[in-house]
């Protein structure tokens, strides 16, 4: 018996990888001394498989005889072994020994392929859970860092970059007596700063400890502070382009009166606020639900300077005639202390209904047609 099998196994072949056994090979090891009949054999053992199986375990291939004729052979898998085995004559002695040894060997096989299978398996869900715990654990430290910048942006009056454009709140809370707060904290040093503000306040001083203590030593007066204090807060500062100026008009829209001021360069905030923010407000105060774009196009570009063609529409409160005013003016925005603002702007046109009414400058040059 051991001699039949090491015979079988001798005839053991790799083809594109996979181990298969010559037909012609193991014909007679198999009980056969003719071709015909284990091909016989072969073809019953087909009739009775589906197409995926004989796909993967029986290959028709070509040889040639020792006289150099076309002679065709077949590769088979050891379960195309075992299978055709099923269809040989039981009355010869090496079907039933090679039957009981293929059985052993597919089982053993099995077994094996499972065994791989489970290990990958797990190696997967292994995977699965360490990654699903580095998520969570990102997740669960950017939750606390957002929870501490939204806190610390509560205790300064202000909003957090995490917090989109159209649902900036609370940024006027920064108002002239904000200022006089700031004004009277520069003459303490750190120490009294912390004594005292308390626990509560602390992520607010820190963050500001440096800037009091640089002002202290600049600035002589409120009113020179305030002139320079045209703060723009994180989340506006890398806003560009036409979102720049459409901002410029949704912040004065929405009453944030600081942060639309911000967007233009200081020397226009500060003409337009006159050193109180009313005075700022009142460029949107005078119309009703504030000031409507229509569109923002740019038209020039050239080094870091760019031109924009700007038309909105808005309506006059206590206007009787109840006209909308159209207007067009070119906006021009520049970078300064890394960031872009809205230095000039210029009419060049104005209608009110079916009228044209003039600008109060003459321009030499038109970007709008």
């Amino acid at each position: 018996m051991q001699d039949l099998i090491n015979e079988f196994e001798s005839k053991l072949r790799d083809f594109g990888g996979e181990k298969v056994y010559l037909a012609r090979e193991i014909q007679k090891i198999f009980g056969y001394d003719k071709w015909e009949r284990f091909l016989g054999a072969i073809n019953r053992t087909i009739l009775k498989l589906d197409k995926k199986t004989i796909e993967e375990n029986f290959f028709l291939i070509t040889n040639k005889n020792t006289g150099g004729r076309p002679m065709q052979d077949m590769y088979l898998t050891l379960n195309a072994c075992y299978f055709v085995l099923q269809n040989c004559d039981d009355r010869k002695q090496e079907v039933n020994l090679l039957k009981n040894h293929l059985k052993n060997l597919i089982d053993d096989q099995a077994k094996v392929e499972r065994k791989i299978n489970k290990i990958k398996f797990f190696d997967k869900v292994s995977i699965y859970l360490f990654l699903s715990f580095l998520v969570l654990l990102l997740l669960f430290y950017i939750q606390n860092y957002t929870n501490l910048l939204y806190l610390t942006g509560d205790r300064r009056g202000i909003i957090t970059q995490n917090i989109p454009i159209n649902e900036i709140k609370a940024v006027e809370k920064i108002v002239n007596t904000e200022f006089k707060k700031y004004d009277e904290k520069l003459s303490l040093n750190k120490n009294e700063i912390i004594k005292e503000e308390k626990n509560e306040n602390i992520d607010y001083l820190k963050a500001n400890i440096l800037e009091i203590k640089d002002k202290n030593d600049t600035l002589s007066n409120l009113t020179e502070f305030e002139k320079k204090f045209n703060p723009r807060l994180d989340i506006l500062k890398n806003i560009t382009g036409e979102n720049l100026i459409k901002s410029f008009f949704e912040l004065g829209n929405t009453g944030l009166y600081r942060s639309s001021c911000s967007l233009l360069s200081p020397d226009i905030c500060l003409s337009k606020t006159k050193g109180n923010l009313s005075n700022f407000a009142n460029f949107w105060n005078k119309t009703v639900n504030g000031y409507n774009i229509e569109s923002i196009k740019k038209v020039v570009e050239n080094n870091g300077e760019n031109i924009y063609c700007v038309t909105y529409n808005y309506k006059l409160k206590n206007d009787l005639s109840n006209d909308y005013i159209k207007e067009t003016f070119n906006y021009t925005t520049t970078i300064s202390n890394g960031y872009e603002q809205i230095s000039k702007r210029f009419c060049e046109k104005i209608t009110k209904g079916n009228r044209n009414l003039k600008c109060p400058f003459a321009l030499k040059t038109y970007y709008c047609k």
